[in-house]
């Protein structure tokens, strides 16, 4: 299968990538706030703290310490060791010592604690994040077909408008990476912090002119690779960026093998599982007909995306 593409030049200048972050969460009340109750400053009860900093929100094998405090005429008494704590949902989180809950579940348990006669409560949720957002150019127009790759889930693919949505997860930590064939890369950290809705405002830069870029799938043999050929008219550094397995399960393998002519320049093994992107860079030679072809390895289904961009 041979494509032909001509030269396509496009200039976009670079910036940095920005992330927004929303968070939503909510607690029990402010912890500079002292607890009231409907006839004002509590006088006699009991009060949990330390849920303040989670905003009742907790994800899923996460642990926290919480604190009982016995009010008797206004006047405070820490009672966290004396006290007979209690959920009323031990699937959900379980207690482990004194004030101590682990999240083994997701679901909600309100959390006890008696000192003496008195006791108080607060409930706490075990929940997944949300993640979405969107990516753009730097001029803010939005970027279509951007694969968003997290953990060892299924990829996700931005939309006509640069949106995305990642669905639900429940890690205390999430890796991002987002991928376009001409595109620069990005790869995000980012540690979660009481957040139960994340939306991120992204920006990708191209990576030069664009040549040529294209998509496919591999079959096993004896389908024929797929192949495509470019020219170069000048002499210039060229990259050829290629992904492999976008909505493919592990174990996916693709051979991506690049040619002058009849000569090969290189040969690369993409491994949607370990290694899924690949990048070539050289000093174009007018005298050659590129072709790139890509081929299953050994037997299996591989999508595959490219991109070939000029300095």
């Amino acid at each position: 299968m041979i494509r032909r593409l001509r030269l396509v030049a496009r200039r976009v200048a670079c910036v940095p990538l920005t992330v927004a972050v929303v968070a939503c969460s909510r607690g029990p009340w402010p912890s500079s706030e002292l607890p009231l109750s409907p006839s004002g400053p509590l006088q006699n009860g009991v009060v949990i703290t330390g849920l303040e900093p989670y905003g009742a929100f907790l994800l899923l094998l996460e642990t926290v310490q919480l604190r009982a405090t016995f009010y008797r005429d206004g006047k405070p008494q820490d009672c966290t060791q004396s006290a007979k704590w209690t959920s009323s949902n031990g699937r959900v989180l379980a207690l482990y010592r004194p004030g101590f809950f682990g999240a083994n579940s997701f679901g909600e348990s309100d959390l006890t604690a008696t000192c003496g006669q008195q006791t108080g409560s607060v409930r706490a949720r075990v929940d997944r994040y949300k993640l979405r957002g969107t990516v753009r150019d730097p001029a803010g127009h939005p970027i279509k077909d951007v694969a968003l790759f997290l953990g060892d889930g299924p990829d996700k693919m931005t939309d006509d408008t640069g949106r995305f949505d990642a669905g639900e997860g429940w890690g205390s930590v999430f890796a991002l990476r987002f991928t376009k064939p001409g595109f620069e890369p990005l790869n995000i950290t980012y540690p979660w912090s009481r957040v139960e809705m994340v939306d991120l405002n992204l920006v990708m830069s191209r990576l030069g002119s664009l040549i040529l870029e294209g998509s496919g799938m591999v079959t096993p043999f004896p389908a024929p690779p797929v192949e495509y050929q470019f020219h170069v008219e000048k002499r210039a550094e060229i990259r050829i960026d290629t992904y492999a397995g976008v909505m493919c399960n592990d174990y996916c393998f693709l051979a991506r093998e690049v040619l002058c002519n009849d000569s090969l320049l290189k040969r690369d093994l993409l491994d949607r599982g370990w290694w899924p992107s690949s990048t070539f860079v050289t000093t174009a030679d007018p005298s050659c007909t590129y072709r790139l072809r890509f081929s299953p390895v050994p037997s299996t289904y591989v999508p595959f995306r490219f991109g070939v961009t000029a300095q």
